[in-house]
């Protein structure tokens, strides 16, 4: 592995680590291999049933828990709180981790209007194809989203920019095409942006600079072309920008010089 990919690598793990500790001090309540104690609701468990039964996983064995008889007498008012990859906090659904977890077909009916309490969600390194809803922006509570590694098409829906409390933004190694919507720039709480390896074309857009916390850009292989705006000197807090891969023109802007903090630029 080259020098690169290991720091690469090496700066994506220490994120994760610090994202999930950061997390579990936001949410004090919550535990990895616990559920809730008190009742989801009706709406929520129906919802996500539907979607595994739509979406084709209905015979997907890590997603044998999610049945209405997976309950006992002692938690059935616990339901989707003891669901595999599902986590609560006050009885509502917090947490959807289905990584790695085989998850195929589109995201079409997934129950994002009534996942309305939902901080994490992850569906990274599955099957999933199609394109992403506009319902993603109902998700108003959302701070990590990550759909990492799948098979994802279409265009990134100008709905993300309702998600004011995100964090991370991780689409990357997909089929995505289309422009990257400028409204991501009014994402002001974003650490990390992750759009490598997909299709994208069309300008790397200047509300970029207006994300003073951005501590990660990756745009990556892709097709964007034109200039690298200068607007990307005012990200103060970043410390790794990767453009490679792209038909980027025209000169390395001197506002660059502004990233002190900066330990990995790969144009």
């Amino acid at each position: 592995m080259s020098q690169f990919g290991l720091s690469l690598r090496v700066i994506m793990s220490s994120f994760e680590l610090s994202s999930l500790f950061l997390l579990i001090l936001l949410f004090p309540s919550f535990h990895p291999k616990g559920g809730a104690s008190a009742s989801a609701s009706a709406e929520e468990a129906d919802a996500l049933l539907k979607w595994k039964v739509s979406s084709g996983n209905q015979d997907n064995t890590l997603l044998s828990s999610w049945n209405l008889q997976s309950n006992t007498a002692k938690n059935s008012s616990n339901l989707p709180c003891t669901w595999a990859g599902i986590f609560c906090i006050g009885g509502s659904v917090n947490w959807l981790n289905l990584s790695k977890s085989s998850i195929k077909g589109s995201l079409d009916s997934c129950p994002f209007s009534s996942l309305t309490n939902l901080q994490y969600l992850d569906l990274s390194l599955n099957q999933i194809f199609g394109s992403i809803p506009p319902q993603i922006g109902n998700l108003s509570k959302l701070i990590y989203l990550d759909f990492s590694v799948n098979q994802l098409s279409g265009e990134i829906p100008t709905e993300i920019g309702n998600l004011e409390n995100l964090t991370r933004f991780a689409l990357g190694r997909n089929q995505l095409s289309g422009s990257i919507p400028p409204v991501i720039g009014s994402l002001g709480n974003l650490v990390t942006i992750y759009l490598q390896y997909n299709y994208l074309t069309g300008p790397v857009p200047p509300t970029l600079g207006n994300l003073s916390r951005l501590e990660k850009l990756l745009l990556f292989q892709n097709h964007l072309s034109g200039s690298i705006p200068p607007e990307i000197g005012n990200l103060i807090s970043l410390r790794s920008l990767i453009f490679f891969g792209n038909n980027l023109t025209g000169e390395i802007p001197n506002s660059l010089g502004n990233l002190t903090d900066l330990n990995v630029l790969h144009l």
